[in-house]
């Protein structure tokens, strides 16, 4: 046992380093996938997704985002990426208008008040950005504390910036966390969208989260949107945005002719 332990801690140990050693060298790059406004086509704005130089140690970029999350390190990833989205902008507003872009960031992260402080600075410094920088919130279903939570909301809406709250839906406390919570834009869930044409029950589900959020004035984004018909779907239920394979695979490059023209036809 102490052997086993021994090598845990020493592969944990590792593994620590290897992902400090990441952020520190900026060894990840920034793709963006489109969000679409259903009802036209149109491109709204881009979520950006992160990919990662593995080290040999840490397998997959999932494996990467967990290991960080479960040993304190995500708050500095997503400093980071932040950072690096900022920066994005700052260039992409020197050629011209830029896209919105979504930043996700761990609702562990916004559990540790020294994060949210800096988070809040970096806002305010940035305040030029509102109209194109949001806030996506993820892994909410980890939060312990929803009034810290709601209180570092307030900060960052307070500052003009908008907030979503990814994977609505997930877990039992889904509609508690929007009860606490005042956001702006919800991402629904893609487990219940991937077989929502054949489910009678998972259509249900989706009807009744849209029309609560329509009746609280949220707006909504259906994820893993892969068919022509998903996006009909969606549409006939009322739901706002689009994001999944239909519209466009995540990219290096923020392409908003990624758009199939069929949907355009969806609900004109």
């Amino acid at each position: 046992i102490e052997t086993n332990c021994s090598t845990l801690i020493g592969e944990t140990t590792e593994r620590v380093v290897a992902f400090r050693k990441v952020l520190a060298d900026g060894a990840f790059t920034l793709v963006y996938q489109p969000i679409v406004y259903l009802k036209n086509g149109v491109t709204h704005h881009f979520e950006a997704l992160t990919r990662f130089e593995l080290p040999d140690i840490i397998k997959s970029q999932w494996e990467m985002i967990r290991f960080a999350e479960d040993v304190g390190l995500i708050s500095d990833f997503d400093k980071a990426v932040l950072n690096r989205t900022i920066k994005k902008l700052r260039e992409l507003l020197r050629s011209g208008k830029p896209p919105g872009i979504a930043v996700n960031v761990s609702g562990r992260s916004l559990s540790d008040p020294e994060f949210v402080l800096d988070l809040v600075a970096t806002l305010k410094g940035n305040k030029d950005l509102k109209r194109y920088l949001f806030i996506e919130i993820t892994e909410s279903s980890l939060i312990q504390d929803l009034d810290m939570l709601s209180e570092a909301l307030k900060e960052v809406r307070a500052e003009g910036f908008k907030v979503y709250l990814d994977d609505f839906g997930a877990g039992a406390a889904g509609f508690q966390y929007l009860k606490k919570l005042k956001v702006d834009a919800l991402k629904i869930d893609g487990d219940y969208i991937k077989n929502a044409l054949v489910s009678k029950e998972d259509r249900a589900f989706l009807r009744s989260m849209v029309t609560l959020c329509q009746d609280l004035g949220i707006v909504t984004v259906g994820e893993w949107v892969e068919t022509k018909e998903h996006a009909e779907l969606l549409t006939a239920l009322g739901v706002d945005y689009g994001q999944g394979y239909y519209f466009g695979k995540p990219n290096v490059g923020l392409v908003t002719s990624a758009v199939p023209v069929a949907v355009k036809a969806v609900a004109s």
